[in-house]
């Protein structure tokens, strides 16, 4: 196998949520082709450095940890610092996509989406403790503008099923 490949996989196979109850692991590998997913669907034409940028937005946890956003939220100087972290280990591995504006707002917003809807899945497989993300994830998604109208049909589509639980 590639060495490189290993890598890759070996990025990929961090697992998120260190601080949350969950029923299920879910790693980066999985989270980011949710995102890649979700991307294709609020940017129908997307392009290659958006996608590629989905797949290994968050392949630096491999060395970083996977930092809560409610930590990033509490103490913005860690933020600050993790900020900078992130992105010299994504230029050293050359993972420094190059995103416009309004593609680093899809990446966001489809990274936020995926994180409700993996929460919402938990969630409805008895897991009480996702709702403290549900209810966070939807606080920033309700203050934040959807990059498309897909995107914003996406997510009141998952507010309604939330709704019903």
């Amino acid at each position: 196998m590639n060495d490189s490949y290993a890598k890759l996989r070996d990025y990929s196979a961090v697992k998120r949520y260190h601080i949350l109850r969950t029923h299920r692991i879910q790693t980066v590998g999985e989270h980011s082709h949710g995102v890649a997913l979700l991307v294709m669907q609020v940017e129908p034409n997307c392009t290659a450095e958006l996608l590629k940028a989905a797949l290994t937005h968050d392949f630096h946890e491999r060395d970083t940890g996977d930092m809560p956003s409610t930590a990033k939220w509490l103490y913005p100087p860690l933020a600050a610092a993790m900020k900078v972290a992130e992105d010299a280990w994504n230029t050293a591995h050359d993972m420094d996509w190059h995103l416009n504006g309004h593609e680093r707002a899809v990446l966001r917003y489809c990274d936020y989406l995926e994180l409700l809807l993996w929460s919402a899945e938990e969630y409805t497989m008895g897991n009480r403790y996702a709702a403290e993300p549900i209810i966070n994830i939807c606080r920033v998604l309700d203050d934040t503008s959807a990059p498309t109208e897909e995107g914003q049909k996406i997510y009141h589509t998952a507010r309604e099923i939330l709704n019903k639980l």
